[in-house]
């Protein structure tokens, strides 16, 4: 399905513009931070970083930065997590609208009470496996990764008051000051698996969906 596929790429382009811009941040933050080098002379490698703030306030500066740079990073992945949750959704919608099946899908929430306590996404689940398309082991596997813990990521994220995490990754980067630099990019490289990890997932799904309703061209 051609609007599926469009939705898809439009997610994908806005994700990866929004994770970009944070990479260039870190940069940013990783081009000015006073760090001290301990090289190996022979093989021209550099062993270790010290983080040397000058004074106290250019470190109060620094923490400040730090813990930034963690909310940005929480926020953006609350927020694709959000993203994602509603393109599943709508292209579950698309699928049973696509198949003519929009006043069936109606009729059958009505006749289906013992759902009632159950997300809209589980219950289109529910009447497509029963009526449109047979999801096979795979899917499942695929559809439970998203009701289970995507759907639950977003529904946190909305209904629940934010928890800052700003001061715990602080916290974390600054154990010491030791490879200071290295922690910061972990910390990123962390986020950064968590979103390829949601991608993927999200890939799978939308080529469920296709399966369901093939790309007419």
């Amino acid at each position: 399905m051609n609007k599926i596929e469009e939705n898809y790429k439009l997610l994908v382009s806005y994700i990866k513009h929004k994770w970009n811009s944070i990479s260039t941040e870190l940069d940013s933050i990783l081009d000015v931070m006073p760090d001290e080098f301990e090289i190996d002379i022979k093989s021209r490698t550099v062993l270790n970083t010290y983080f040397k703030p000058e004074t106290e306030t250019e470190l109060k500066e620094f923490e400040g930065y730090f813990s930034s740079f963690g909310e940005l990073l929480n926020r953006t992945l609350m927020e694709d997590y959000s993203n994602t949750y509603s393109f599943i959704e709508s292209s579950t919608q698309l699928i049973i609208k696509e198949m003519n099946k929009e006043l069936e899908y109606k009729r059958y929430k009505k006749l289906n009470q013992k759902f009632s306590n159950k997300s809209e996404f589980y219950k289109m689940i529910k009447f497509i496996d029963g009526n449109i398309y047979k999801f096979n082991e795979s899917d499942h596997l695929t559809i439970g990764l998203i009701e289970k813990y995507i759907r639950k990521i977003r529904n946190d994220g909305v209904h629940k008051p934010y928890e800052s995490i700003g001061n715990e990754i602080k916290n974390a980067i600054l154990i010491d000051n030791n490879n200071v630099d290295q922690r910061l990019r972990a910390v990123h490289s962390l986020f950064v698996d968590n979103i390829n990890s949601l991608y993927g997932v999200v890939e799978d799904y939308k080529s469920i969906l296709l399966k369901i309703v093939p790309d007419k061209g």
